[in-house]
C-alpha cells in the first residue's frame, strides 16, 4: 500500500476511534478529513492526506479518501485497522449509509503532532456544528463551485489555494492572517506537486 493510502487509513481510524462505538458515517468522515486538511494547510502550510478535493452537493469531498473507503468495503483484507460496512436500512435519500469502524488502535507513527492537533480541532467542530455538511458550505473554496453545482454539475474540482481565503463567519483555525498568508506563499513555492493536482 502506498504511503498516502496508509495515512488516509490512519486518519479514518483516528476519527472513528474517538467516537462512542468507534463508528463513523462515510459522509461525516469525509467532512472531518476536509476540516482537518483545511486547518493544517492554513496553520502549517501542508494538507495532511494531500488528497484531491471536489465540491459536491453535500460539501467538499477528498476523492482518494472516498475511493479508499469504498475499496475497503469491497475488499476488507486491505487493512485490519478499519472496516467499512453498509447499513442497508432505507434512508430518506434512498441511498445505503456506509460506516467506517475502528478495529485497532491507530498507528500514531503515521501522524505528526501538528496533524493530530488538526484532527482534534476538526473533531471539536462537530459538537458546535452538528450539521457538518451545512458547516462546510460556508467556506469560500466550496462556495466557488456553488454556481456550477446549481447548474447541474455533479462535482467541481477545488483549488487548494482557495483554502487560504478568509471566512470570518465560520473560521475555526486559530492562525492569524499573517501566518495564513505566509503559509500560502510557502505552499505555492514548495508544493507544486500538490498544486498540479488542483
Amino acid at each position: 500500500m502506498r504511503y498516502r493510502e496508509e495515512r488516509i487509513i490512519q486518519v479514518l481510524d483516528y476519527f472513528a476511534s474517538k467516537l462512542v462505538g468507534k463508528r463513523l458515517s462515510k459522509l461525516n468522515a469525509l467532512k472531518l478529513v476536509y476540516l482537518a486538511d483545511r486547518y493544517h494547510l492554513r496553520k502549517y502550510g501542508m494538507p495532511i492526506v494531500r488528497d484531491e478535493y471536489f465540491a459536491m452537493n453535500f460539501g467538499p469531498v477528498a476523492s482518494n479518501t472516498k475511493k479508499m473507503i469504498e475499496r475497503i468495503e469491497k475488499d476488507p483484507t486491505i487493512t485490519d485497522f478499519i472496516s467499512v460496512e453498509k447499513d442497508s436500512r432505507p434512508t430518506a435519500c434512498g441511498r445505503d449509509l456506509m460506516y467506517v469502524t475502528s478495529r485497532r488502535k491507530p498507528n500514531m507513527g503515521q501522524l505528526s503532532k501538528t496533524e493530530v492537533q488538526a484532527l482534534n480541532v476538526a473533531l471539536s467542530q462537530w459538537p458546535l456544528h452538528d450539521d457538518l455538511v451545512g458547516f462546510t458550505h460556508l467556506f469560500p473554496e466550496w462556495r466557488a463551485a456553488k454556481g456550477k453545482l446549481d447548474a447541474g454539475a455533479k462535482r467541481v474540482k477545488m483549488n487548494y489555494l482557495d483554502f487560504f481565503k478568509p471566512c470570518p463567519e465560520a473560521e475555526y483555525c486559530d492562525a492569524d492572517d499573517e501566518l495564513v498568508a505566509l503559509n500560502r506563499q510557502v505552499f505555492e513555492e514548495e508544493c507544486p506537486f500538490v498544486l498540479d493536482h488542483c
